[in-house]
């Protein structure tokens, strides 16, 4: 139980400091993650104070330092931030990682600086070993099966690695399976996902990484097999949209315990996270989100090397501005995740190609899904070839792959 009293009181003395302090100033962003962890279990009106002096600080770092932001806009988007020269603050990149999105849908990478040492803080604090944290799990055994997985010879590894997100955090004493698409998972997809399977009921993990779509096909799958065994503690899904029915028929069925639905972008800093109450909560402690016809527009307070300040990532939801008391102890804003960009480009989201297809005619659609290096159309059977060649011409602007997964 989290001493409410005593974060209120840490929190005002900060704001005493701070809300007096001339902005924009480095040392503030410092002092702020001695308190930032815990900032949603305090008072609402100094969560109100604290995100409001953490944007001006940022906004006023980027009126100084990038010229970009001297156009006055509603929102800046990827195309605004294109020139780096009037973008990147030259004198922080000696501190800043060079960093790009994939680009795995449109080949265009958006590139961007990363200031490194609040790598830790944000991704491990504050994201994966939160949530494990929140589900009250150490040392785990972790599955990762993410989305751009490398194609491999064999399904499933246990690995040596240093990388933060196969361990669920910075804790490296999790033991990590690597689950990779091997090329029976594009020419017969029922044994892929039977070996997978198979293993995990035999070799369940405490947590099980992966994305949306996948977490479709693994339903799929089941439904197929007909058998139900437990493969998880703590489905995390990341990257991409979970389609909530999915979930609920894994935790109905004891497939999974529970179930964590979270996010974090670097080039914008949007964030959220599913409790273990369910309720999504978005991470205002690291960045301030807000709605504008339905575009996720990000302020990030740690974007010092190049700011992101009101940016749409490509993102869309919805937010509900007043805040509630959630049982977990956080206050949140109600908010909805609804498409994200890997099924969007530049502004368009899925839905209007789907729309296209279905008024072209063509049925047995499941869904869509980003894979490793095109859109994966997911059918109930077999399309003949004017239907391939119809979906591939109005989705000129992807690589289409198309996958038969039955009804």
């Amino acid at each position: 139980m989290r001493d409410t009293s005593s974060i209120n009181n840490e929190i005002i003395t900060f704001l005493n400091k701070w809300e007096n302090t001339p902005l924009p100033s480095k040392e503030l962003v410092f002092e702020y993650t001695l308190i930032a962890k815990n900032l949603m279990f305090a008072e609402i009106e100094l969560i109100k104070r604290t995100t409001s002096l953490m944007s001006k600080n940022i906004k006023n770092w980027a009126l100084e330092n990038s010229p970009i932001y001297k156009k006055e806009k509603e929102y800046f988007s990827k195309e605004d931030l294109e020139n780096k020269n009037i973008w990147y603050v030259e004198n922080m990149r000696e501190e800043s990682q060079p960093m790009a999105t994939s680009g795995s849908t449109t080949g265009n990478k958006f590139k961007y600086l990363r200031w490194d040492r609040f790598l830790k803080f944000i991704e491990g604090d504050n994201h994966y070993d939160l949530i494990l944290e929140e589900f009250k799990i150490k040392k785990p055994k972790v599955a990762d099966f993410s989305q751009n997985a490398f194609i491999k010879e064999k399904s499933i590894q246990k690995i040596q690695t240093d990388n933060f997100m196969q361990h669920h955090g910075f804790h490296m004493e999790a033991e990590v399976f690597y689950v990779s698409r091997t090329k029976e998972y594009f020419e017969n997809q029922n044994k892929f996902f039977d070996e997978i399977l198979d293993f995990f009921e035999e070799n369940p993990v405490d947590v099980f990484l992966t994305s949306g779509p996948t977490i479709n096909s693994i339903v799929h799958h089941l439904k197929r097999r007909g058998k139900f065994k437990k493969i998880t503690n703590l489905l995390s899904n990341t990257c991409e949209y979970l389609i909530k029915s999915d979930a609920k028929f894994l935790k109905d069925n004891n497939v999974i315990e529970n179930c964590c639905d979270h996010m974090k972008c670097w080039d914008g800093g949007a964030g959220f996270f599913t409790c273990q109450h369910g309720t999504y909560h978005l991470m205002d402690n690291l960045s301030f989100c807000k709605e504008i016809d339905t575009k996720l527009i990000c302020t990030d307070y740690f974007s010092f090397p190049s700011p992101f300040v009101s940016y749409w990532n490509g993102d869309y939801c919805k937010i509900n501005n007043n805040y509630n008391r959630c049982l977990c102890g956080r206050a949140f804003r109600p908010f909805l995740f609804l498409q994200n960009r890997p099924f969007s480009i530049k502004g368009k989201c899925i839905s209007e190609f789907q729309e296209k297809i279905k008024k072209s005619g063509i049925n047995g659609i499941k869904q869509m899904k980003c894979g490793v290096s095109k859109i994966e159309v997911v059918c109930k059977w077999e399309l003949n070839k004017k239907e391939k060649e119809t979906i591939i011409s109005i989705m000129s602007d992807f690589e289409i792959g198309f996958i038969v997964e039955g009804i």
